[in-house]
């Protein structure tokens, strides 16, 4: 990896679905090889017995990332927590700009978290299997983007993710190194 060309403090790959995390730890691999950042931050915990982060974890390794480059996130449960959890990490990192790797329908409202949680954020989409997607599913997946895009916009308008992070911060953390 270059280190001359980084761009980002961290590169930041969002939880999900199984298959999502595979697509998503692949393009968060491929920038981090590129260049991109110096550290990979893996959010999420999802509410399973094996948080997302560490699956995330394993794929980054076998791709062979370093395990030092490696920050785990485990606590998070939805996008505005891995927001919250994250600006947390990047503060105590001292890490100012992320990438956020998520999907592109999922990429406007995790943005809008991330920057409301007063990241200085920029997205990158990882390849969605449209073409292997059904219609109905697909158009589940954008009607859920899009009901979560309002309802994010509706509570970052009205302060709750301030209180959210609030309460969260009180509560102990599952975060390592890797």
């Amino acid at each position: 990896m270059a280190g001359h060309g980084v761009r980002f403090d961290v590169i930041i790959i969002l939880g999900g679905p199984a298959d999502a995390m595979g697509r998503r730890t692949a393009h968060g691999v491929r920038l981090f090889t590129d260049g991109m950042a110096e550290r990979i931050l893996l959010s999420g915990g999802g509410g399973r017995p094996r948080p997302e982060a560490d699956t995330m974890r394993d794929l980054a390794l076998a791709a062979k990332v370093p395990r030092a480059r490696l920050v785990l996130e485990r606590d998070s449960l939805s996008t505005l927590e891995n927001a919250i959890h994250s600006a947390r990490i990047m503060q105590a990192e001292g890490w100012r700009t992320a990438l956020i790797v998520t999907d592109s329908l999922h990429l406007p409202r995790a943005l809008m978290a991330f920057r409301a949680a007063g990241i200085r954020a920029r997205g990158s989409a990882a390849a969605w299997p449209w073409r292997e997607a059904r219609l109905g599913d697909w158009i589940k997946y954008a009607l859920y983007e899009l009901l979560g895009l309002g309802w994010y916009l509706l509570l970052i308008l009205g302060g709750r993710h301030r209180r959210l992070a609030q309460a969260l911060a009180s509560k102990p953390s599952a975060t390592q190194g890797s």
